[in-house]
């Protein structure tokens, strides 16, 4: 007979100071219950919070020319991130032997910086070794996010291992 496995969750939101976690939590617990099946929608969780008396209200800039600015910034930051590169490989005899597309632009931010980032060619990159191992980390954190979102799926199973190869390989370089 086997037994039922239990499935246990536990949230937490890093982007924010440990003291106010379970605040923000807690508010947004009751709102997705607040909203059931229609779910919660960034403007929807921004209309709940416009109430001063909202616990999460504190968290936004409500003054209206720096949030201005934040969002114009966001958008700069949208920009440089969107644009993309199309690499083709081309022989000697003009044939196009393979061919992929990818950003253009590579930021040089590092997980948990506060600092803005500069954005550099994808050729830079390659060629600077700081700006490398540093892309090559920031790669492996985005595969390790992957791997949580998706980790009940256990089709993915040999793809997390290779992740785990390659995880260990980088750390003993």
């Amino acid at each position: 007979m086997s037994k039922k496995r239990t499935r246990q969750e536990t949230w937490n939101i890093s982007a924010y100071p440990k003291k106010d976690r379970p605040v923000i939590l807690k508010e947004m617990t009751r709102l997705l219950k607040k909203h059931g099946r229609e779910g919660l929608s960034a403007s929807v969780l921004l209309q709940e919070t416009k109430k001063k008396r909202n616990p999460l209200h504190k968290y936004y800039t409500w003054d209206d020319a720096s949030a201005g600015e934040q969002h114009r910034l966001w958008q700069a930051r949208k920009m440089l991130a969107y644009v993309v590169a199309h690499v083709q490989f081309i022989t000697p005899t003009g044939r196009v032997s393979s061919e992929y597309t990818t950003r253009a632009l590579i930021s040089d931010t590092k997980r948990g910086q506060r600092t803005e980032g500069h954005y550099h060619t994808l050729a830079v990159v390659m060629g600077d070794d700081a700006l490398r191992a540093n892309y090559l980390e920031r790669a492996l954190a985005e595969l390790n996010a992957v791997r949580m979102r998706y980790s009940e799926l256990v089709e993915l199973a040999g793809v997390y291992r290779e992740i785990d190869k390659l995880a260990k390989k980088v750390a003993a370089a």
